[in-house]
């Protein structure tokens, strides 16, 4: 393994601190709080640590831990303890700071960040207080022009680098796409700041970035490098050889949209400087991550908050974070529903045909988002979402984003099938002259749902939230079977399932298999009256055809013919019958299952 790969990683947890010290194999280290000796490594944050410590060197994979006879701090709190030995991922304490040996393979072509400070809310007060924070206050308070004017999250970090140097020109800073983080990350430039040919942008240590963006599940983090801090170690680094210091501001978005800042500075500066630096740029990275991610909430909001209904608005977009778990890609339970006009595609042929203007189309286009308004308010009114409007038909859900039980979300979904259809039946149609007026499929089942993006660069350039699945597929298809069988409302098995038979009367249709799938789908009508369009069958018709489709089902087509005498003229008996005269003329086929293949959509 390559001695490179080593290190040995201090840590003291009240403040938020650590610092790393690659170790090599072969070499034998006097560790302390101060220079008392050439090529010491030195931990100088915890003044509780002897100047001399301890002894550190690696012998077959084992760190070997020996405190210095001078040494008036015990290791592990153990006054008569004088040696550890250590394998990789164990630790131990001196003073106030815990020490752990660590492995990192991926640092073997470039530099470990010497320096790691956390910000957290209440550091971030303080940290205002100092000196070196009062000199950006004028950039932390135009950062809501600047994203007012800029909501791109890549056009705002570069205007603020812009501001950064207008403030503290002595600081190089660039903003950074972050691509990937394999173990050479993958970063991209989405400006350089102050860049001339005498002065080209330091490109950032792969490690840095690394360091940096990997420690974001415990706060705002800047990772930093100070060549002072090796210069007794005469190391060279990736980070460019015309700098004294990097630091490197992560900016998490989303799992998808990865930005930092990275800083970088030619004056040499004293440690005090560089860690007050260093809480500077952690909260202006945190402030600067609040402002994109209130940003990207009102954006999205824009983009697809029209589709839910609005008490789940507050709750999806009221910050960017609340809305990633929620919205995020996953798979549910839910009821789907497609809604389609009947007679509007004619209508619509017809006013492009017959305008002479504009008129004619414009009253058209008015009627249709006044029903499909309607509907959408009704779909909204009884807890779904409205997916998607494709054309004059409308896609909704029950039970997304926000989970719910099969049989509440199933039983909202057909409260507003019933209200749409009341709806279409109370208004003035002239499309079409039946009570037919839509069609509407219903399934219940698993569905892959969440907020689907397109990026370009660690940017969105568009988003939408949609459901995907079999589930949803045969709810359109059972939509196009509503002009079949001539009812407003068909359903699957598992709708039928989770209905309550006192307020709802259904009819199972038949086994069937939709032109092009593969499933097979339980068909049920939901009962309605002629009024708006249904069968109005009775409950004793129901009963009649039940019995002859259970008969079809088990093959006695003979005996299902005759059940059929006492079942009720309409479309749907008709295709019962017109399939088990088939069946006995040309006989059942071989492995009869009961399931009627239907040939066309």
């Amino acid at each position: 393994m390559p001695s490179s790969s080593y290190k040995l990683v201090a840590v003291i947890p009240s403040l938020n601190i650590s610092q790393a010290f690659p170790l090599e194999t072969g070499h034998r280290y006097l560790f302390g709080s101060a220079p008392m000796e050439p090529e010491m490594l030195i931990f100088s944050l915890d003044r509780s640590i002897s100047r001399r410590q301890a002894w550190l060197e690696i012998v077959d994979e084992t760190l070997r831990v020996e405190r210095h006879p001078k040494a008036s701090q015990p290791l592990n709190n153990n006054p008569v303890l004088t040696t550890l030995e250590l394998k990789t991922g164990e630790s131990f304490k001196a003073g106030l700071t815990t020490f752990q040996f660590v492995i990192d393979s991926e640092m073997q072509n470039d530099r470990a960040a010497e320096l790691t400070y956390t910000q957290s809310a209440s550091s971030f007060a303080a940290a205002m207080r100092k000196g070196a924070a009062k000199k950006l206050i004028d950039i932390l308070a135009a950062m809501p022009a600047l994203s007012r004017d800029h909501p791109k999250p890549a056009d705002f970090l570069v205007a603020l680098c812009d501001h950064i140097h207008l403030y503290v020109p002595e600081i190089l800073v660039s903003a950074w796409s972050v691509i990937s983080l394999d173990k050479l990350p993958e970063i991209i430039p989405l400006h350089q700041a102050n860049q001339t040919e005498d002065n080209p942008l330091p490109q950032p240590s792969r490690y840095l970035v690394k360091k940096a963006m990997s420690s974001l599940a415990q706060g705002c983090w800047v990772s930093q490098w100070s060549r002072d801090a090796d210069a007794s170690r005469n190391a060279l680094s990736l980070i460019s050889s015309n700098v004294e210091w990097a630091m490197c501001v992560p900016v998490l978005l989303s799992e998808r949209e990865r930005f930092m800042f990275y800083a970088t500075g030619t004056r040499n500066m004293d440690r005090v400087e560089l860690r007050e630096l260093q809480q500077v740029l952690a909260a202006l990275g945190a402030m600067a991550k609040q402002h994109l991610l209130t940003a990207i909430a009102k954006e999205r909001q824009g983009q697809i908050g029209q589709f839910f209904s609005p008490l789940l608005r507050p709750l999806l977009f009221y910050d960017a974070r609340e809305t990633a778990e929620p919205l995020k890609p996953g798979e549910f339970e839910a009821t789907s529903c497609f809604f389609d006009l009947r007679g509007s595609a004619r209508e619509t042929e017809n006013a492009v045909l017959q305008a002479n203007n504009t008129t004619g189309i414009g009253e058209h286009f008015a009627r249709l988002e006044k029903l499909l308004g309607e509907a959408a308010n009704v779909i909204f009114e009884t807890g779904g979402i409205v997916i998607d409007f494709q054309g004059d038909a409308i896609l909704a859900c029950w039970g997304v984003p926000l989970p719910d039980s099969a049989s509440n979300s199933v039983q909202q979904a057909i409260i507003a099938a019933r209200q749409i259809i009341d709806v279409m039946a109370d208004y003035d149609w002239p499309m079409d002259s039946s009570n037919l007026r839509c069609g509407i499929g219903m399934t219940h089942g698993k569905v892959l749902a969440g907020l689907f993006a397109a990026h370009h660069l660690g940017q969105t350039l568009l988003a939408k939230y949609t459901v995907i699945g079999t589930a949803v597929n045969q709810a359109a298809r059972l939509e196009a079977l509503t002009k079949k069988f001539c009812v407003p409302v068909l359903i699957d098995g598992a709708v039928a399932k989770n209905l309550s038979n006192e307020n709802h009367v259904v009819r199972r249709i038949a086994k069937v298999r939709p032109a092009g799938m593969n499933q097979v789908v339980e068909v049920y009508e939901l009962v309605l009256p002629t009024e708006v369009g249904g069968s109005g069958v009775s409950a004793d018709g129901v009963l009649a055809y039940q019995a002859a489709l259970q008969l079809f089902e088990s093959g006695d087509f003979e005996a299902a013919a005759e059940a059929m005498r006492a079942v009720p003229r309409d479309p749907i008996e008709l295709f019962l019958s017109e399939h088990i005269t088939s069946m006995r003329r040309h006989g059942a086929p071989a492995n009869w299952n009961g399931v009627i293949n239907l040939m066309s959509k």
